[in-house]
């Protein structure tokens, strides 16, 4: 399968994804930023942003905005071990 073809394939597996399924998600952003790098060109700024988003998926962290009401921000964050381990 093409680069480009990979790629329409994975973002539309994320656009439907069900938001519940975080961990395949994840991977699904994993798979769609390693096409950036295997690229003639290689995309390193996308593949990054791209990794950025499935770790911010698994340890519970989206990317609101730094002033919303709904989220303050954390002075002191908690290890990642600690985030993913059950409470």
């Amino acid at each position: 399968m093409t680069s480009r073809r990979s790629r329409r394939y994975l973002r539309t597996a994320l656009q439907l994804r069900d938001p519940s399924y975080a961990r395949d998600g994840a991977l699904d952003h994993i798979k769609l930023a390693t096409t950036y790098l295997r690229q003639d060109q290689p995309e390193v700024e996308h593949a990054i942003t791209l990794a950025t988003r499935a770790v911010q998926t698994l340890t519970g962290e989206g990317l609101p905005c730094a002033t919303s009401p709904s989220r303050p921000p954390d002075s002191s964050p908690r290890p990642l071990s600690e985030r993913l381990s059950p409470s």
